[in-house]
């Protein structure tokens, strides 16, 4: 696998701390170690939606079992099809990347 691109529902309060529990339990699993990650904050378009400031301060907190590897959170609203298509093209970017990676690591 070249990445981890999943969905939590990252709701306010307890539920998004919740979230991130599930998230670093995915995240410290030995075959996910150096897989970039892609965070998709959705719901943009809500006015119930949490603050992407917020969102990413979580995730943050998660910087130690995080690492070295790549890591963005992205805004966006599936309902508009909105910031869908900036996370997919940096997901198939880190993808190419650690093929390219791998291959001169493993000749």
């Amino acid at each position: 696998s070249s990445g981890i691109n999943a969905e939590w529902p990252l709701r306010s309060g307890e539920r998004l701390l919740d979230s991130r529990d599930v998230f670093l339990k995915v995240i410290s699993h030995v075959q996910t170690k150096d897989l970039p990650l892609l965070v998709f904050a959705n719901k943009r378009d809500s006015d119930q939606a949490e603050e992407l400031k917020k969102i990413k301060s979580i995730f943050k907190e998660c910087a130690d079992v995080i690492g070295q590897r790549d890591c963005v959170v992205l805004g966006c609203s599936a309902l508009k099809d909105e910031g869908l298509e900036d996370g997919i093209e940096w997901v198939t970017l880190r993808m190419k990347s650690n093929s390219a990676r791998s291959a001169r690591d493993n000749p």
